[in-house]
């Protein structure tokens, strides 16, 4: 009797499952091929600029920390609940509660989800350290210590084998090194279309793409400080031949004493800004500020705020540039950073948390996100609310405008009733016929527009 047939008569034991499991994992060529080079302790292939990308980026270029700064606090910001069932009851004590108030014993949720964000925008990871208990009642529940951010560039992944391709998460750093078990890691990943050498394991950081402007834009801001620092001169005052002819470096000298006697003050004690003076002069040749200038160096400035606003998604009119405004108002600018960035990120974000660590503590648990309270946000709900105010004129239950708010329902029958204005009346009642035009123009009297989006009750 073959091994399948065995299974099938009697029903497979959990080492049969094994086996058949590794069986066909065994068949699997995409799978062996992708990882038939990963070994136990092979290092895995990491961006070796993600050092880079935090001290030449984010601590160095003032466009990348104040985008990042002010995503990352915005994205803290976003109100989250823990409910219950289908009814999402809120849930305002308990451990999972109170962790998720303080994930560590020296930070609060709001810090630890602006450091979290600034890892995930800055190198494209956010990982935590979030060991859990392995065993008894309590399984799978985060340790008493609670969650930690790890430093992304300080990590290195160790492959298992090409069946569990990550195995360890190696911390290195102040001269030490940890192996961490991948169990105990919630890595959070941009995506890294690299394979080669298990490369994707890590992910791909958006400043990568903006490298080039962002070292333009260092390089720019260096040229300016260097200038100012060494005090290159402002210009020269330029000689011709016939003044050279009768002129004599004595008159050079008083010169220069006439000038630091008439303008010479603290700025010019280390000769920084002073003028290159010759003898027999008629001319004056500019040079190093007006060259900034010719640099563009702020227009270079500007340029790098929109490529990077466009590489993370977000309309660069939401962080101060005025001058590539098209929007109506900065109303609608920072709705699109909750829409294209902030939203869709801090839903990963508790997808993890309600795939990893929530079921633990209840399977009816979930934490939820609360946008309900964003101004930027509110304008739809309003648009929203004016509809549903004609359609409740035109019989839509009151209960039911609630909910499409989002507002607790009221528990009186009168509110899940249809009401219609008590004084209309079929128009062929009194004689009348009503062409659509004189509909569309009442309609519109009434700053209604598109009447035909409205559901019939």
């Amino acid at each position: 009797m073959s091994f399948l047939e065995r299974i099938f008569e009697r029903g497979p034991s959990r080492s049969e499952i094994k086996e058949l499991t590794d069986a066909v994992e065994e068949h699997n060529q995409f799978y062996r091929q992708m990882f038939h080079d990963l070994t136990q302790g092979t290092a895995l292939k990491r961006d070796y600029h993600i050092k880079d990308y935090i001290k030449e980026g984010y601590e160095k270029n003032a466009d990348v920390f104040s985008v990042i700064d002010r995503l990352s606090t915005m994205f803290s910001q976003i109100p989250k609940d823990l409910v219950r069932g289908e009814d999402d009851d809120p849930v305002t004590e308990g451990p999972l509660y109170e962790r998720l108030r303080q994930p560590n014993n020296y930070q609060i949720w709001q810090e630890f989800a602006k450091l979290w964000y600034s890892f995930y925008l800055t190198t494209g990871n956010a990982i935590k350290y979030a060991p859990r208990i392995k065993g008894g009642n309590d399984r799978g529940k985060l340790m008493p210590g609670g969650m930690y951010l790890m430093p992304t560039q300080h990590i290195q992944i160790e492959a298992g084998s090409w069946r569990d391709p990550i195995k360890f998460y190696t911390l290195e750093i102040n001269l030490t090194t940890e192996k961490i078990p991948a169990e105990d890691v919630i890595h959070v990943r941009m995506p890294n279309l690299q394979y080669q050498g298990g490369a994707n394991f890590m992910g791909m950081s958006p400043l990568k793409v903006a490298a080039l402007i962002i070292e333009a834009e260092n390089q720019g801001y260096q040229t300016v400080a260097d200038t100012l620092s060494k005090g290159l001169p402002p210009g020269i005052l330029k000689m011709t031949e016939e003044y050279d002819k009768i002129r004599s470096q004595e008159l050079q000298a008083d010169l220069e004493r006439e000038w630091k006697k008439k303008y010479g003050n603290q700025k010019y004690t280390r000769r920084a800004g002073y003028p290159v003076l010759g003898f027999g002069v008629d001319d004056w040749i500019p040079m190093g500020f007006s060259n900034f200038r010719d640099l563009q160096i702020l227009e270079m400035s500007q340029h790098g705020l929109r490529v990077l606003c466009n590489v993370l998604g977000v309309p660069s009119q939401a962080f101060n540039d005025v001058a590539g405004t098209t929007f109506t108002n900065m109303g609608e600018a920072r709705k699109m950073v909750y829409t294209n960035r902030l939203i869709p990120d801090f839903g990963l974000l508790l997808s993890y948390l309600n795939t990893m660590i929530v079921p633990a503590y209840g399977e009816d648990l979930k934490i939820k996100a609360d946008y309900s309270d964003i101004p930027e946000l509110q304008d739809d709900k309003k648009e929203l609310a004016q509809w549903l105010e004609v359609a409740v004129r035109w019989g839509m239950p009151p209960n039911r405008l609630f909910e499409k708010l989002g507002l607790e329902t009221i528990d009186n029958p009168a509110m899940d009733r249809s009401y219609l204005p008590f004084n209309i009346v079929p128009a062929e009642e009194i004689g009348m016929d009503i062409s659509m035009d004189e509909v569309n123009k009442i309609l519109k009297e009434h700053n209604i527009d598109d009447y035909k989006g409205l559901k019939a009750v």
